[in-house]
């Protein structure tokens, strides 16, 4: 029968001082520690002890399976199970059961490399994961010492392979605690009430007072509790979910205060957005925000949700709000007719309810133009009207439109004075019938008519304004049966005057001319 060369296992039990679960240089062996060797089955097949030095060896052993089982002394339990990548230098007994894992022995092998590191146990140290989440009124990413904190979030703890380790919800002051936590490598994933998104991470310089959930996904980076670390905070930011306000500005023609078919959009009107005490609400640039309803009427602005707001309707002249809340909401005018202003409204959502009617007011009646002016005997032939000169009465005067449609008539009065009131503003000329026996003087200072066609030129007739045009006649004046003649009578110190022509936006006084007033005849207007 051929002979078997024997087989053995062995090697090193040591102190693993520095907890690593490595056999570093200087880390001495442990005398005593008692070692079993057993089969396949774990029946026992023989016991020894470590030497002086740590070593311990089992010899003369047969071909086959074996396990070899360390029993830790009082005080001490196993360290880190197959640290690191070197076989020779790590420690093979299981921690719970110190054995080794099965060790299959050819003949003549020798497998001493089966090793266990033994450390004094440390007291169990937990820690703690805490933080708050707050809401970011001012959009910085930056907890300010004005700004609440937010209730009602959920925060899950993390082993980092995404096994859960606890879960909470922040309090009404927005935070949340973890205890009683082993050391290891962890992360936090928040998850915000409903209207709420998260604010920018990680701004500003100072790491406890930012945002540490990425906005997209709500997760933390790692993080780890160690003996030198017990205590982590992580915080989340947020703010409120963006929702338009509007959205409609219409032209109510029948004054009802509700929005019926076919009532246009009103363009042209500024919308301002106003907080809930009524100040403006700004941009992070501080500019206000308002918008300006298109030519259909509507409008939009951009508000948070959970916030409350009031809006501004800046009207253009002319245009009134009709009456407001007479009906649906949808459909009803919003704005108080005094301030142009909504009651306060808390933004839930998207809200497109926020309207106001306008009904347009009907423009002040225009004050009538006035066409004025004498018809005086210029004695003297001279164009100019001279002191004594008299008015004459009984001429015919016709006010023409510039396109030659009549527009009145009348006659000069016992002054030689006429008057025409003009309703509709236009282009105008006036022509004069001269009695028989007299023509008109030459155009001078003081005479506005043609003497060929007895027209002065066209000029142009404004609301509320004035013109005035003139006619010199010479000739022998016709007296009228049994009418005296009028006499203008005028001091020695009056200077004569010259008649000018005046377009102005006010009426002249009566009389303008320093004579004796006697009585214009006033001419009806077509």
């Amino acid at each position: 029968t051929p002979t078997v060369a024997p087989a053995s296992i062995g090697d090193f039990v040591w102190n693993d001082t520095n907890t690593d679960g490595i056999q570093n240089p200087g880390e001495p062996g442990i005398e005593g520690v008692n070692v079993t060797l057993l089969d396949a089955e774990n029946h026992k097949i023989a016991t020894t002890e470590t030497g002086a030095d740590g070593r311990y060896l089992f010899a003369n052993l047969t071909p086959g399976d074996y396990i070899v089982e360390f029993v830790p002394p009082e005080g001490m339990v196993f360290t880190t199970l197959d640290a690191g990548d070197d076989d020779t230098r790590d420690s093979d007994a299981n921690r719970t059961t110190g054995m080794t894992e099965k060790i299959t022995l050819k003949a003549g092998e020798k497998q001493v490399w089966w090793d266990a590191g033994l450390i004094v146990p440390q007291p169990e140290i937990t820690g703690q994961v805490d933080g708050r989440t707050w809401i970011d009124a001012n959009e910085d990413g930056i907890q300010d010492g004005d700004e609440p904190g937010l209730p009602g979030a959920s925060v899950t703890l993390y082993h980092t392979n995404d096994t859960p380790a606890n879960a909470t919800t922040t309090g009404e002051a927005g935070t949340y605690l973890f205890t009683g936590l082993p050391q290891g490598d962890y992360y936090l994933v928040f998850g915000l009430p409903e209207g709420y998104t998260f604010t920018a991470a990680d701004q500003g310089s100072d790491d406890t007072l930012d945002s540490d959930a990425d906005p997209a996904t709500g997760r933390t980076e790692n993080f780890t509790l160690t003996r030198d670390e017990t205590e982590v905070t992580r915080d989340a930011g947020a703010v409120p979910e963006r929702a338009t306000i509007g959205d409609f500005v219409w032209n109510d023609t029948d004054a009802n205060g509700i929005q019926d078919d076919g009532e246009p959009g009103f363009g042209g009107v500024t919308v301002r957005l106003l907080d809930a005490e009524g100040s403006p609400v700004t941009d992070d640039a501080g500019t206000a925000l308002e918008a300006t309803t298109g030519d259909d009427g509507r409008y939009a602005l951009q508000g948070r949700v959970g916030q409350t707001y009031i809006l501004e309707f800046v009207l253009p002249e002319g245009v009134a709000f009709t009456t407001p809340n007479a009906g649906d909401d949808p459909l009803d005018s919003d704005a108080d007719p005094a301030t142009g202003r909504t009651g306060p409204f808390e933004l839930t959502g998207d809200d497109l309810t926020r309207d106001a009617g306008v009904v347009v007011e009907a423009p002040p009646p225009l004050e009538p133009g006035i066409v004025t002016g004498t018809a005086w005997d210029d004695t003297n032939a001279n164009g100019a009207r001279d002191a004594g000169e008299p008015g004459i009465p009984g001429l015919g005067v016709e006010l023409v439109g510039a396109d030659g449609a009549p527009a009145g008539t009348t006659t000069t009065g016992d002054d030689g004075r006429y008057t025409f009131s003009v309703d509709k503003p236009g282009a105008y000329f006036l022509r004069f019938t001269p009695p028989e026996g007299l023509g008109f003087t030459a155009p001078g200072s003081g005479s506005d008519v043609d003497p060929a066609t007895g027209t002065t030129d066209t000029f142009d007739v404004a609301p509320s304004g004035s013109v005035t045009r003139n006619a010199g006649l010479v000739g022998e004046v016709p007296e009228e049966e049994g009418t005296p003649p009028v006499e203008e009578t005028m001091t020695p110190e009056e200077t004569p005057i010259t008649p000018e022509e005046t377009e102005t936006g006010e009426q002249p006084p009566p009389a303008d001319l320093n004579v004796t007033p006697g009585e214009a005849e006033t001419g009806e207007v077509v």
